[in-house]
């Protein structure tokens, strides 16, 4: 499934709160980022970020240490470029992963 500023607001990205995040793959040369992730309930998924604009991410642990969805959020960044995807991935750690993109594909 591919997502886009058109297409966001019909999706529900709560349905990944608790997954695992252990790890994400950065293709810099193509401006892709992939995060596999292992759904505690249903089967895993992977989500790949495309045409990404920006890639931020601490690791201070400041809730203490996990690796586990809280929460996904998403809204629109409009610029002089276009519309893009804003992407914040909040971890049970209390750290974030801050993703601009022009869309994402979510594969089973």
């Amino acid at each position: 499934m591919k997502i886009t500023s058109s297409t966001l607001s019909s999706y529900d990205l709560s349905i990944y709160h608790d997954c695992e995040v252990s790890q994400f793959v950065v293709d810099y040369a193509n401006h892709k980022i992939q995060i596999p992730l292992k759904h505690p309930k249903t089967s895993d998924v992977s989500i790949s970020f495309n045409n990404v604009k920006s890639l931020s991410l601490n690791i201070d642990e400041e809730w203490g240490p996990g690796i586990y969805v809280y929460e996904i959020t998403a809204n629109i960044n409009d610029n002089n470029e276009g519309q893009f995807l804003n992407i914040s991935i909040l971890l049970n750690s209390g750290d974030v992963i801050r993703i601009i993109c022009e869309s994402i594909e979510i594969e089973q």
